[in-house]
């Protein structure tokens, strides 16, 4: 909308064809005239993408504004106070602005039902905010000081639905008012976020009596859990009950030394661990003492572990009757000696930056039936391929900056390649003679990058498979 239009609105608001106006635009760099407020029938305004500063304290007499939209209005760093006066007000999105404060007077809006407020630079909520109990969609809760700013105002906030973040839970200061929260009781809520800020001066023992109380809807499909100081996670977060999680992930708990029980979760599709820096082996207390009796993970496609420094070993579940099928960028765990024990793993393998990894397991063949893709990164202790060669089944073979490894698996490496790429392995490109490369009848991706001299004679002829089958051969001299 141009601001022709928009003055044409003006002029013409006492018209009778112009008494319920939608007001759309995709319009930048435009001033929202003052005398916005004469359109008092006005029920939809969607402002998207202007680049507006502020808006005129005018637009708090719109009283039958139904709908605010100010998404992607970067430039705009505050609301009027009284934002509060539009009591029909159900619909406002805030998302991607620059707004850093909330007026005081939104308890005011007793008929809100959406308020989006991701990607803003607020970071405390207006006070009472448990008044809005008509509320069905809060993208996300800035616990603060006080009680009118604690997290019990999502106490009353019933019909809460879809996406929730809470943040700053730093500033819980009783479990009461956790349990007030009333999480449990929000059986809309489809996911959660809970967020503890970066200060590692919270009480461990409380943020566990937290969290606690925390506990949402059996009816929770996605839970993240980010910061959490505690050094044990609450019993709750394993439980059968959450028969509909299908995605859980576990991020900066820097203080936990071991994983909560979660292999009985049916439907859990999607595991993220990351930045645990106590972990040092996850094993059969992992899956629960009683996981022998049954399937661990049954529905699991994904599992990561990601940025844990100290974690040296990784068990299968005991007994386990099926494989889990994804355990997706093992990255980042530099003490990891052995992925013998890794058992189940269907698709994919990625080490990066294991410098303690001697080896691999000889029994990689029975471990990993089918397996792939493998990548091998900054194994710098790494000194050879298992006894017995690689996994026929993969199909995607990446090494780089392993200098220790000198010869290809044995027997050559597996049947099935399709791209193989190895960079900067001096001794293991020596010996290239012995890589069998004109039995892979598979291969289309060839990619030999590194600095040693022998490449400056790669690729003899006599060691490629026919010409007619590569479709990628890229032999780099640096």
């Amino acid at each position: 909308m141009t601001m022709i239009t928009v003055r044409a609105l003006l002029n013409n608001a006492n018209e009778e064809e112009m008494a319920i106006p939608d007001v759309q635009s995709g319009t930048t760099g435009l001033k929202l005239p003052d005398s916005i407020g004469k359109l008092k029938h006005l029920r939809y305004m969607d402002l998207s993408c202007w680049e507006i500063h502020f808006l005129p304290d005018d637009v708090c007499n719109l009283y039958s504004l139904q709908t605010l939209i100010l998404s992607y209005c970067m430039e705009l760093v505050e609301l009027p106070n009284l934002l509060g006066n539009l009591r029909n007000l159900r619909y406002l999105d805030l998302f991607l602005t620059g707004v850093a404060r909330l007026p005081t007077t939104m308890n005011r809006l007793k008929n809100l039902r959406h308020l989006d407020i991701r990607n803003t630079k607020i970071l405390e909520m207006p006070p009472q905010l448990g008044q809005l109990t008509k509320l069905v969609v809060l993208t996300d809760f800035f616990v603060g000081k006080g009680k009118s700013y604690s997290i019990a105002e999502l106490g009353p906030l019933e019909h809460l639905g879809g996406e929730l973040c809470i943040w700053n839970l730093e500033n819980v200061v009783d479990p009461c008012h956790a349990s007030e929260a009333n999480l449990k009781g929000k059986r809309y809520i489809e996911k959660l976020e809970l967020r503890w800020g970066e200060d590692d001066g919270c009480s461990r023992s409380l943020s566990e009596h937290i969290l606690e109380q925390l506990q949402p809807s059996s009816y929770l499909k996605a839970l993240e859990v980010h910061n959490y100081p505690g050094v044990r996670f609450p019993n709750w977060l394993g439980e059968h009950c959450f028969s509909m999680l299908t995605s859980l992930h576990l991020s900066g708990g820097r203080h936990c030394s071991e994983l909560p029980v979660l292999a009985q979760l049916k439907l859990l599709k999607e595991l993220k661990i990351a930045y645990f820096d106590s972990i040092v082996s996850i094993g059969p207390e992992f899956y629960g003492i009683n996981s022998c009796n049954k399937k661990s993970f049954p529905s699991l496609e994904k599992l990561a572990f990601l940025n844990m420094p100290r974690l040296q070993q990784l068990m299968p579940p005991p007994r386990t009757s099926h494989h889990l099928p994804v355990m997706d960028d093992d990255e980042h765990c530099p003490v990891l000696e052995t992925i013998e024990s890794v058992a189940g793993i269907e698709s994919t393998v990625s080490l990066e930056d294991s410098d303690a990894l001697e080896e691999l397991s000889k029994h990689m063949h029975s471990l990993l039936p089918s397996l792939t893709e493998l990548t091998l990164s900054f194994c710098t202790k790494l000194r050879s391929f298992p006894g017995g060669g690689l996994p026929s089944s993969i199909e995607i073979l990446k090494i780089s900056d392993c200098p220790g490894i000198e010869s290809s698996p044995e027997g050559g490496f597996p049947s099935n390649l399709k791209e193989l790429e190895i960079r900067s392995c001096g001794k293991l490109v020596a010996g290239r003679k012995n890589w069998g490369l004109r039995a892979l009848q598979s291969l289309s991706s060839l990619c030999i990058d590194g600095s040693e001299e022998v490449l400056e004679s790669f690729p003899e002829e006599t060691f490629l498979p026919p010409h007619s089958i590569l479709s990628s051969c890229g032999i780099l001299h640096i």
